[in-house]
């Protein structure tokens, strides 16, 4: 780091200059990649259901469920199928006057029917989505026609992160810029974190134009990338900058400054950028395309974030010196004067010592509060987007709800069974397409039908919705009915059945690369085994009490009006895998900022209170206030009008929240101090590892600071002062 530091100090101009050409192309060049990236990927390559929905599409052309549907009145289905049939890009329509149970297809009142359309799998996905707007625009203005379905759904929630992401993202910003001017104590250091940030953002775009030809990416990596960088750089750049100002202050501007700054902060950036990167590269266990693709998304703006933090950002702080103070209200500036002092006396001191000797009631005060708070996470109930989605009113979603209240069956979500039998099997599958008749929840069975050699078709209509309790429970009776030739079963229902059981495998291989990946940095960079365990504790309880909330708010619907949704009785389960793995990821990140400075304050010689009573203080106020700036730009997604983008922003907030308060500020000093000198515990054998991974190299702190007019002593690069000896015996 002292080479690094060095280097910077020296090349300042040089270093912003070759930044700032690299932030224009690879904006220039990695721009485009919004073109090339997909809004699928949600399933299991290898489900049963993926595996005969391909079979199927080969067989007959078309895929289990219909991409569009119209809705309409009885007396104008021939109309509306014959209008659905000339645009193009569909390949079959079926409605009552084809259909081989025209009933199914008709409402329980006999009003109203529905007309559904195939497109063709061959088309792109612009392509399915120009011939649903296509139908939609052609029956716009007739008269009780309403027109849904998957691809106009999904085209819509497009539509509505299109149009919703710029007005949260200008909310956020002004927000931002206001928090980040008392954060940061003063204009120019407020402007730090942007240009770290486009430096993430910038680099992330370019490296996901070269992925994005060799992989597919999810257009939703995009917003992970743009508001993770900015997050990460305003992380980074606090820390830094803060701890630049204290070098400042300690030794004036020199290249010592930003060599210890380097050295510790800088240091610990690294540490917190390789733990968020491990946590977020846990997404690559599973099998779907969009989760896959947001690990890599995040995995790369947090390490660009973390580089830029260190050399561009260096460069800037040795080219600013005193003027990274700059332009700072007289009120902020007097805060930064006593930030920059060490101090015994601040309020994070003291809070750190109330505690510590009120250790055992304030730790089993906090575990308690955690575990209620945690304790509706136990009925936890997993599902997927679909039209509830939408906000109330939208097309889409009023067709889903109609179909699902007034129709006997529901026609638009079969299940379709599968069956390798040879060409006269008819019999044995008519008996057995009787036995699924008769299965609870299933409403019509159509079938069995020839689709190919070899191959048979059956069509099982459930009463109930494909993604509710009751459709997933038709899924498991299905799947479970004594077959006489092997079957697969495909569809709404049996992808959701695949892909719930997907995830719930890989996320246990997830979380344990999670524990063992935090564990192994955290113990390089503490040199004890007991603070990696327990921040692996507090990460577990931070996850379990912002979920917690979030099944009573959003799975159970309290606080509906409120924040103006309807609750679909389940959270989308991508959304909390990604959140979960992110909020992990931002929990061990925060603390690595504190473990730092109570590291360093205990290799110092402070013994293990008055370590963790400095170490606070010194890292309080930074993690409060990147933890007021992350809650500020992530909680804005709040006033988004899809559900999921709600979901994500509250438990993010929730996460960062809860872990900055209880966890770091109260749990954490409590759990230590009734520990005392186990916190530094390692084996023998082990304790070697650590004495390389985590030498501070500090310059020696001079007894008295150099006056602004003394001439500045030069730093021999090559005079490396000895590592201090690990604090773990």
């Amino acid at each position: 780091m002292h080479k690094l530091a060095d280097f910077t100090h020296h090349n300042a101009r040089i270093v912003i200059a070759l930044t700032v050409l690299f932030v224009v192309v690879a904006a220039i060049v990695g721009s485009p990649v919004v073109n090339t990236l997909s809004n699928g990927g949600y399933s299991d390559p290898h489900s049963q259901s993926e595996v005969a929905a391909r079979a199927l599409v080969r067989a007959t052309g078309t895929a289990s469920d219909p991409d569009i549907e119209v809705l309409a009145p009885r007396s104008d289905v021939a109309h509306v199928a014959d209008v659905v049939r000339r645009v193009p890009g569909v390949a079959r329509v079926q409605s009552p006057l084809d259909a081989a149970d025209p009933s199914t297809l008709v409402s329980r009142d006999g009003t109203r029917a529905l007309v559904m359309a195939f497109l063709d799998p061959n088309l792109s996905g612009n392509d399915q989505d120009a011939a649903a707007r296509d139908v939609q625009d052609r029956l716009r203005n007739e008269p009780g026609v309403i027109v849904g379905g998957p691809q106009l759904t999904f085209d819509r929630i497009d539509s509505e992160l299109s149009s919703d992401l710029p007005r949260i993202e200008i909310v956020a910003f002004s927000i931002l810029l206001l928090l980040s001017l008392i954060a940061f104590r003063g204009l120019v250091a407020a402007l730090l974190p942007l240009f770290v940030g486009a430096v993430a953002v910038a680099g992330s775009l370019l490296v996901m134009r070269a992925l994005s030809q060799v992989t597919t990416l999810s257009v939703y990596s995009l917003n992970l990338v743009t508001g993770l960088g900015l997050g990460l750089a305003i992380d980074y750049s606090l820390f830094v900058v803060f701890r630049y100002r204290e070098e400042l202050h300690r030794r004036g501007h020199c290249p010592d400054a930003l060599r210890v700054t380097l050295a510790t902060a800088g240091r610990t950036v690294c540490f917190s950028s390789i733990t968020v990167t491990l946590a977020l590269l846990s997404l690559l266990v599973f099998p779907q395309k969009e989760l896959s693709s947001m690990g890599i998304a995040a995995a790369v703006v947090t390490t660009l974030a973390a580089a830029a933090a260190l050399v561009p950002l260096g460069a800037m702080l040795a080219l600013l010196g005193p003027r990274v103070n700059a332009l700072a209200p007289h009120l902020l500036h007097r805060a930064r004067e006593r930030a920059a002092r060490p101090s015994t006396d601040g309020h994070w001191y003291r809070l750190a010592t109330a505690v510590m000797h009120r250790a055992v009631p304030v730790a089993l005060g906090c575990a308690a509060l955690l575990l209620c708070i945690g304790l509706p996470v136990t009925q936890l109930n997993l599902g997927s987007i679909d039209s509830r989605a939408l906000p109330a009113g939208a097309p889409p979603r009023t067709l889903d709800q109609i179909v699902a209240s007034d129709f006997a069956a529901q026609p638009d979500t079969p299940y379709v069974v599968l069956a390798r039998a040879p060409d006269d099997a008819g019999p044995a599958l008519a008996a057995y397409a009787s036995r699924l008749d008769r299965l609870p929840g299933a409403a019509a069975v159509t079938g069995p039908q020839r689709i190919d050699d070899g191959l048979w078709r059956i069509d099982v209509l459930g009463s109930a919705t494909a993604l509710s309790h009751a459709g997933q429970q038709l899924v498991a009776s299905i799947r479970g009915a004594p077959a006489p030739y092997p079957v697969e079963s495909t569809g709404t229902a049996a992808e959701q059945y695949d892909l719930h059981a997907s995830l719930k495998s890989h996320t246990v291989i997830a979380f344990a690369w999670l524990a063992v990946t935090t564990i192994l940095v955290l113990f390089l960079m503490t040199g004890s085994v007991v603070l990696p365990i327990k921040s692996l504790i507090m990460n577990l309880l931070t996850l379990s009490g912002a979920f917690g909330i979030l099944v009573l708010v959003f799975q159970d619907g309290h606080l509906e009006g409120l924040l103006d949704f309807t609750s679909t009785g389940s959270l989308e389960q991508t959304n909390m895998i990604i959140l979960a793995i992110i909020a992990f990821g931002l929990s061990t990140d925060y603390g690595v900022f504190l473990l730092a400075r109570i590291k360093e304050a205990h290799d110092g010689g402070a013994s293990n209170n008055e370590a963790v009573a400095i170490g606070l203080e010194r890292s309080g106020r930074v993690v409060t206030a990147a933890a007021v700036l992350f809650c500020a730009a992530i909680g804005s997604l709040i006033v988004s009008d899809l559900v999921f983008l709600k979901e994500f922003g509250l438990g993010a907030a929730l996460a960062v929240f809860i872990d900055a308060t209880i966890i770091r500020a109260l749990l954490v000093p409590a759990l230590m101090a009734l520990l005392g000198r186990a916190n530094w515990w390692a084996p023998g054998p082990l304790r070697r590892l650590v004495y390389r991974a985590w030498a501070h190299g500090l310059a020696e702190e001079p007894a008295e600071r150099t006056p602004p007019s003394a001439p500045l002593e030069p730093i021999d690069p090559t005079d490396e002062p000895a590592p201090a000896v690990p604090a773990a015996k």
